[in-house]
């Protein structure tokens, strides 16, 4: 079958869609490097404003890098095929909207409760009058991001100060500044918010508020969630062996650390590098170390993994664990696509029923 017109794709996406499987990697890796800048700025300011921690930003990136390759693909195979079932006619807005989906779905794990306070404050922005019963609140998009403030500044960009640089750092000290003679937490949330706008004279990031107004109500819900893992499978953090196993234990943890090795070997070179220069334990320190030490590996077959040099690899050692960035820089791409790398490498060992 003759491919389809490509007029009702975005015209980004046609070397894309025209060139043959086997040499699509370099136009894919070209089309998310597009999109890096503006879904890092996107996912940074969601970390920052939910005081997340910050290594949480590579997992974001890579959840949502993931959705738009698979999304990518299903166009790819709808084109090819001739049915056009599956059409991107903005590359550029689906990439934010998959983005803004994937965010959701982080704050909806992570934060179960938030969904209560923001609930509580768009009904309060909907439903509270002002003396003339007219809405006294107002909610709207600044670009791609949710904008509350007075019903008058309706429309109106954000424009940061100092002081909602306060409120994002320290919602507590904000709203004594904002309240300094009353006992806020026995105040309704319109006379919260009322106050809080006041103080701001300018319209913030709905994100923001409700994130503020948690932190001054004290809720203060966290649990380790992983967008990678199937739905209801929690992720948890695993500590550094035990030094009191038993010689059948290390047995058996030997060996399966010597069958996990074998199923890394399988990966692609560049997927086994993002994995293996990456590996940190919970309090974020290398660990690549322990496989010479227990004998899984010589220095030699980490680098030949990795299809590098022994120099090379020798050369990175003593700055192990690496970042995205880092890792980039030796296979000139974007920090995006290691992460990619990564989490494919994670995808294929969970199928054989380990992980790292």
């Amino acid at each position: 079958m003759s491919a389809p017109h490509s007029d009702r794709n975005d015209e980004l996406l046609v070397p894309f869609l025209q060139v043959p499987e086997s040499e699509e990697e370099v136009l894919l890796e070209e089309l998310l490097q597009r999109v890096e800048c503006l879904l890092h700025t996107t996912v940074r300011r969601k970390v920052v404003c939910t005081g997340s921690p910050s290594d949480q930003e590579d997992e974001l990136m890579a959840a949502i890098m993931l959705r738009i390759i698979e999304h990518l693909r299903r166009c790819k195979h709808s084109y090819v095929v001739g049915d056009q079932t599956v059409i991107i006619r903005h590359f550029l807005a689906l990439c934010q909207a998959i983005a803004s989906t994937t965010l959701n779905d982080y704050l909806r794990l992570k934060y179960p409760r938030r969904a209560s306070v923001q609930n509580q404050l768009l009904y309060v922005i909907r439903e509270i009058k002002d003396g003339n019963r007219q809405p006294l609140f107002a909610l709207w998009r600044d670009a791609e991001e949710r904008v509350c403030g007075f019903r008058a500044w309706q429309g109106s960009k954000v424009v940061v100060t100092h002081l909602h640089h306060l409120l994002e750092a320290n919602p507590r000290l904000a709203m004594r500044e904002a309240l300094p003679a009353e006992d806020t937490k026995q105040l309704p949330l319109s006379r919260v918010l009322d106050s809080m706008l006041k103080w701001l004279g300018s319209p913030a990031s709905f994100d923001t508020v409700v994130w503020a107004i948690m932190r001054w109500s004290g809720v203060e819900e966290q649990c380790e969630v992983s967008l990678f893992h199937p739905p209801g499978e929690e992720f948890m953090a695993r500590e550094p062996v035990s030094p009191d196993l038993s010689p059948e234990e290390r047995l058996l943890l030997n060996e399966y650390l010597r069958q996990l090795w074998r199923d890394i070997t399988d990966l692609p070179p560049k997927h086994c590098a993002a994995l293996l220069l990456h590996l940190r334990d919970s309090q974020g320190r290398g660990i690549l170390s322990f496989l010479p030490i227990l004998r899984i590996a010589t220095f030699a077959q980490i680098a030949a993994a990795m299809d590098m040099e022994l120099h090379q690899f020798a050369a990175l050692w003593p700055r192990l664990p690496l970042d995205d960035h880092e890792i980039a820089a030796l296979y000139g791409c974007g920090a995006s696509s290691v992460s990619v790398w990564r989490m494919r490498a994670r995808a294929r060992l969970l199928k054989k029923g380990k992980e790292v």
